[in-house]
């Protein structure tokens, strides 16, 4: 009897110790090693890439790693888990320039041993305008209709906002499992659904240094329909008063000088707005309105040497013969700033720019299902002078900007 219990209890220690054997064996080939090795940039032969800070953010569960590089530049991140994965890093040079480092999509496969080469680029922060916020996910309650952005002077010198053209970008966000990429090259080119422009003599709207313009798409005060017993639960203090924007998107008489009948319900007319100059709406038709993606827009800012010609456009490879989709193309040499909002931290192949304008992405949830949050992107700030404040550009919106819970326009 003693026999067969010690037999017994040998086979079960062995059947243990096999499966924790196989169970360790199992989870080492779910790691992996990335070893990010930065490449100086030879315009700027004294800025060193040792002791340089670089984070590899996991596009799955959004956990951000960081190491500091060698001697040789090399940042390690050792057994890590297998993934796709966002390298980002940046060395500040001066007030205005950064040499940033960017990889995305990057794929570790199972027990991969991946050396990443990674080019240190010249950023150069705007001296110009530059978008300071994006409220474009909206609330439970207005349909969208409390929507506005931000575009803030981060000079030291008046600026004038006349003649500035804002775009919002054609492509997907990754917010849809069907989500096709674009397929077209961003070197040269980004390619709008939307295009506007701020009208002006060139000398109209002055904006004072660290002062701002607020672009909403129906300037009302919607805290005067605030409803206590509203079905979504929200306070007065989520309503935004956008009575006193700078500007207003009204599509009506751009639809109606082409023919179409414009959306009395999304656009409500403030007279005491100034309304932007559209130009361009690749979906322009009866009950069309200008809008930015609800998943997240693609905005650039930019300036043309020439009137924009709004006939440069080019068949998306997405169209399909019953719906053909032009876009309209923005040379990228005219951008002055940009920024790439996406559903979700591991939407990077969906970029719509390239990374001269901007070289990573920001989102508002790391797992998406930002709609209908009331949440905002906005930029952070980098220094306080004593009569302004100074905001972080350094071309890269994974740097530069961060999610609020609640939009903040004209204020931090």
């Amino acid at each position: 009897m003693m026999k067969k219990l010690l037999s017994l209890s040998l086979s079960v220690l062995m059947i243990a110790l096999f499966t924790l054997t196989s169970c360790n064996r199992e989870e080492k080939t779910y790691l992996g090693t990335i070893t990010v090795k930065l490449n100086a940039n030879s315009e700027f032969p004294d800025v060193s890439v040792a002791d340089v800070e670089v984070s590899l953010t996991n596009t799955a569960d959004n956990i951000v790693r960081t190491e500091k590089t060698n001697a040789a530049g090399e940042a390690i991140f050792a057994q890590i888990p297998v993934g796709v994965y966002t390298v980002n890093t940046s060395v500040k040079i001066t007030a205005s320039l950064s040499l940033n480092g960017v990889a995305q999509n990057v794929v570790l496969a199972p027990n991969e041993i991946k050396v990443l080469p990674v080019n240190m680029e010249k950023a150069i922060g705007s001296d110009n305008f530059i978008i300071k916020e994006v409220f474009f996910a909206g609330k439970q309650d207005y349909d969208q209709k409390d929507r506005f952005f931000e575009i803030f002077n981060n000079s030291d010198k008046v600026l004038y906002a006349d003649g500035l053209h804002f775009a919002d970008l054609a492509g997907a966000t990754g917010s849809d499992a069907n989500d096709a990429v674009l397929g077209l090259p961003l070197d040269e080119y980004l390619y709008a659904m939307r295009v506007a422009k701020i009208p002006g003599n060139g000398s109209t709207y002055a904006v004072q240094p660290g002062k701002s313009i607020v672009i909403a798409f129906n300037a009302i005060n919607f805290k005067e329909g605030f409803n206590p017993g509203n079905w979504a639960g929200l306070k007065i203090e989520d309503y935004l008063d956008l009575s006193t924007a700078d500007f207003e998107m009204n599509a009506i008489p751009f639809l109606e000088s082409k023919g179409f009948t414009g959306n009395t319900w999304f656009d409500v007319d403030n007279p005491s707005v100034p309304d932007v100059e559209i130009l361009y709406m690749f979906n322009a038709g009866n009950m069309t309105f200008f809008r930015l993606n609800d998943y997240g827009p693609g905005l650039v800012i930019f300036r043309p040497e020439q009137p924009l010609d709004v006939t440069n456009t080019i068949l998306s490879p997405l169209s399909t013969p019953n719906n053909p989709m032009y876009f309209l193309k923005i040379p990228v040499k005219y951008v002055i700033d940009g920024v790439d909002i996406l559903d979700n931290s591991s939407a990077a192949k969906f970029k719509r720019m390239d990374g001269k304008v901007d070289a990573g992405f920001t989102f508002l949830k790391a797992d998406g299902n930002a709609f209908y949050s009331g949440m905002s992107i906005r930029r952070k700030v980098a220094d306080v002078k004593s009569d302004r404040k100074v905001l972080m550009d350094t071309n890269n919106s994974t740097n530069d900007f961060e999610a609020i819970t609640r939009p903040t326009p004209r204020n931090y």
